[in-house]
């Protein structure tokens, strides 16, 4: 079916430069459309340039049609604008901002416009702004709600550490998905990422603390178990300095 769609298209003579452009092409997560975009990326048809936007991609063959010139991967980290940028961008809109202030607002938002056009909203409102307030709002929406009831508890279980480890990560939620779930978030989601010199993964400070506000909204008793078993980790790894903070955090004060 593949191959016929491919005939089918080639048949057409393009007689001007033709762009398809594909939005969210995340959403499809299909090998088979994968595989049908990389045939036909390889049958160089004349005049035809796709663009596909997506917030993770999964390509078995993105390195090698890259290397042969068939690819162009822009990354997310293109797109993260520098203090200097964001002064641009800013001054661009109209309100000029110090070198301090730019350097302020990307320590908030890290580079992620969306984040920044929220905050330039709320300062053109009010002479000021509060990021936690706007941006949080925004990852709910973006990034929160989009992830599955289990993964969302999984990643709110895992907001209370500053870095984890994948150990760490099954002692803390103890189910057999841990794994999944976590190749599963830094495969698609640019908030959680893996540091593999130090084998640890990371949850993005902005998106962590939006995850804090949401274990602050449960049952006292659900967040005391969760910092006593965290304590525990680390009283059985040896590092009671660390162990004495989780303590502290959930009040057993004789542990």
């Amino acid at each position: 079916a593949i191959l016929e769609a491919i005939k089918l298209i080639e048949d057409i003579k393009l007689p001007d430069k033709t762009v398809l452009v594909i939005d969210d092409y995340h959403l499809t997560d299909s090998s088979g459309v994968n595989s049908f975009i990389e045939l036909l990326v390889e049958n160089e048809i004349d005049n035809l340039h796709i663009v596909l936007t997506a917030r993770f991609i999964k390509f078995q063959k993105l390195e090698e049609l890259a290397l042969k010139g068939y690819l162009h991967h822009i990354t997310k980290e293109t797109f993260e604008l520098r203090p200097k940028e964001i002064m641009g961008y800013y001054k661009t809109c109209g309100i000029t901002i110090s070198d301090s202030e730019a350097q302020q607002l990307y320590s908030d938002t890290e580079g992620w416009i969306s984040a920044l056009y929220l905050l330039m909203l709320e300062y053109v409102a009010q002479g000021s702004y509060t990021p936690e307030g706007s941006i949080y709002k925004l990852l709910e929406k973006a990034v929160y709600i989009p992830l599955s009831d289990e993964i969302r508890e999984f990643v709110v279980t895992m907001c209370i550490f500053d870095s984890f480890t994948r150990k760490q990560a099954e002692y803390m939620w103890e189910k057999e998905n841990t794994a999944r779930f976590l190749a599963e978030l830094t495969s698609n989601n640019s908030f959680v990422t893996y540091d593999s010199r130090l084998k640890t993964y990371n949850i993005h400070s902005i998106f962590n603390g939006f995850l804090k506000e949401v274990l602050e909204g449960k049952e006292i008793s659900h967040k005391q178990n969760l910092y006593r078993k965290a304590a525990q980790w680390f009283v059985e790894n040896g590092d009671c300095h660390a162990a004495r903070r989780y303590y502290y955090e959930c009040g057993d004060f004789d542990g």
